[in-house]
């Protein structure tokens, strides 16, 4: 046999878990999810701890009482699948660590106490934000944009990390800071604003402790709490801030934090982003234009509708939306493998939890109904408020 002598063992860091009858394995490091047979799943099993491939061979042939040479092929092929996928390794040639980009330092407090042209403090996820903008223009635009996640004070509690921003004025235009580190220099008004909301949304994914990160906008719809997530460009804005306007209650329409023992989301309200596609929809929400404007309308969501921020809670489903121009609306129940994939294309990095994001997903997956939402951006409200209504045939999986 080719491998009989070759001693092997899972990769370290594979995150795993059990859908049905079926073994879900993903590796955090290149994003693939891996569904393995019965019988790669058993031979998985096996490298736990360094094996050799003979003593597998061994072990399953009295399993399943067979002689040897009957299943040693089917096993090597199994060994050379595992071993080209990166999910076992060559305890002889262990491959060199991942190389991962640093992540943000924490900052316990603010780094200098807030002076007359800093605004905030601001909460977003696991971070609470400082932004010291001495332009009156971007002051105005940041302070409205922000509001809604508007705090009383400076939190440096457990688990919050301070993000604190620096806008300086030059010759050449705007340059940006964060925490002492730079994003940009030489933006024009309009570019710094996009720049410092987008890592506003970005950066406090780093400091989010005990929870699982979704791409996701989601609404509260009767009791029934319901989360989209999506890639950018899906409708997901669009869609809840209709959601909104027909009464519903918002939770967000960009990242969903789930906690990884209750599954319940985390509230993250802030202003829900029109783009210009979208603006026709919503010709009273637009804002005023300043010099910073640009084509998103970003929109404080007490405005769609007053009274409809959602405090969070248990997820019960999952709608998955897709925007094809000029496509029927249409709503297909999709099973927990493919629930599994999507979820994963559409969470954030999870590494610092590993095991224990993974096997929340998987959790979620296997516990709520979820369906394709495929729409052309008309038709698609009444299948969501259908779904959320617990249809009988809209929840079958």
């Amino acid at each position: 046999m080719k491998y009989s002598g070759q001693t092997i063992t899972a990769a370290p860091n594979i995150c795993w878990g059990m859908v049905g009858d079926d073994l879900l394995l993903f590796d955090p490091d290149d994003r693939r999810l891996h569904v393995l047979n019965s019988t790669a799943a058993m031979v998985w099993a096996l490298t736990d701890d360094s094996i050799q491939v003979g003593s597998i061979v061994q072990q399953l042939s009295a399993e399943f009482r067979m002689v040897p040479q009957q299943i040693a092929e089917d096993i090597e092929s199994v060994v050379e699948n595992l071993l080209a996928s990166g999910l076992c390794i060559d305890t002889d040639r262990p491959p060199a660590p991942a190389l991962r980009p640093p992540r943000l330092p924490r900052l316990q407090s603010a780094p200098t106490t807030p002076g007359p042209s800093t605004i905030g403090p601001f909460t977003a996820l696991g971070a609470t934000i400082l932004i010291d903008v001495p332009d009156p223009v971007l002051c105005g635009e940041l302070t409205r944009i922000l509001s809604p996640l508007a705090a009383p004070q400076l939190d440096v509690s457990a688990g919050r990390g301070v993000l604190s921003y620096r806008i300086e004025m030059t010759v050449r235009g705007f340059d940006l800071f964060v925490n002492g580190r730079t994003i940009a220099r030489h933006m024009s008004r309009s570019v710094c604003l996009r720049t410092l909301l987008s890592d506003c949304n970005a950066s406090p994914l780093d400091f989010v402790e005990d929870a699982v990160v979704l791409h996701a906008a989601g609404a509260r719809i009767g009791s029934e709490l319901l989360v989209f997530p999506g890639v950018s460009n899906a409708g997901k804005s669009t869609l809840v801030a209709q959601l909104v306007q027909r009464g519903h209650g918002y939770l967000t329409d960009e990242a969903v934090a789930l906690d990884v023992d209750s599954l319940e989301a985390e509230p993250y309200h802030k202003s829900i982003c029109i783009d210009a596609g979208a603006h026709s929809l919503f010709p009273e929400l637009e804002p005023l234009v300043t010099d910073a404007s640009d084509d998103t309308w970003d929109v404080d969501p007490r405005l769609v509708n007053p009274g409809r921020l959602s405090p969070g809670g248990q997820v019960s489903g999952l709608v998955f939306p897709i925007f094809r121009p000029n496509a029927t609306a249409h709503l297909r129940p999709i099973d927990a493998i493919e629930t599994m994939h999507r979820l994963l294309r559409n969470s954030f990095d999870f590494e610092p939890l590993g095991q224990a994001g993974f096997a929340a997903l998987i959790r979620l997956a296997n516990l709520t109904p979820a369906w394709e939402l495929a729409h052309g951006g008309d038709g698609h409200l009444e299948l969501v408020e259908t779904a959320a209504g617990g249809s009988e045939v809209l929840s079958l999986r």
